[in-house]
């Protein structure tokens, strides 16, 4: 199982990313003013995880800015980033462990 990740953003908030579906949506980032602000990502999202991660970070750091805004800066960034060759190595994707399922009697 995959640590979860914490960071601090410009203003000491401290966040934590959870690489799981939130409803819904691709990605949710909550108030900083939330007593434990938290980020979701949905890790097999069909809008790009690229896209939904750079998004969401952005929406911690600058709370204060528009849907839009993000959005505009997620697209380009993750654009800019694409076009150079960045992809997920799937081999270093975290893998949920199988469980085994019964047979029913």
């Amino acid at each position: 199982m995959q640590e979860d990740f914490k960071f601090e953003n410009t203003q000491g908030v401290e966040y934590k990313v959870f690489l799981r579906k939130p409803r819904k949506c691709e990605g949710i980032c909550y108030n900083p003013m939330e007593q434990e602000p938290k980020i979701y990502i949905n890790p097999k999202g069909s809008k790009g995880l690229l896209n939904t991660c750079i998004h969401e970070f952005c929406h911690a750091f600058f709370w204060d800015k528009t849907e839009a805004q993000v959005c505009k800066f997620s697209n380009t960034l993750s654009k800019f980033l694409y076009q150079q060759g960045w992809r997920r190595d799937i081999a270093l994707a975290p893998r949920k462990p199988k469980t085994s399922r019964r047979k029913a009697k």
